[in-house]
């Protein structure tokens, strides 16, 4: 995901909501064909609505992790430290259980990175 995709779900949040954004900006091809401009104030728009916004460049994140996929399992990390009823070992489990082997050290470090964001 990318900034602008946090405009597209706000109203599924209520006002005392979390939101993660991923400080990525991905450019719809309206904005690349110059038929549209990238709106320049999501953070700000957010973070006047909504009592918690952690952003974080989970895309950077996914790059250390050696994966540029790995980028949402980064947020999940951010997620987990708000979620703290669940422990870190289920979360770990939960990757572990949910990636094919090839992948996992790479979502392990993504979701620990994301964790210290």
């Amino acid at each position: 995901f990318e900034k602008l995709e946090t405009l597209r779900y706000l109203d599924y949040l209520k006002p005392d909501g979390m939101v993660i954004i991923n400080d990525t900006e991905l450019y719809p091809p309206s904005v690349n064909l110059g038929e549209a401009a990238y709106p320049g104030d999501i953070v700000e728009t957010v973070k006047n609505n909504f009592k918690t916004v952690k952003v974080v460049n989970a895309s950077d994140i996914a790059v250390k992790a050696e994966n540029i996929r790995t980028a949402n399992t980064a947020m999940l990390g951010v997620l987990s430290v708000y979620l703290d009823t669940i422990g870190i070992d289920t979360w770990e489990n939960v990757l572990r259980k949910s990636f094919p082997e090839k992948v996992i050290k790479e979502n392990l470090i993504a979701f620990d990175l994301g964790r210290k964001a």
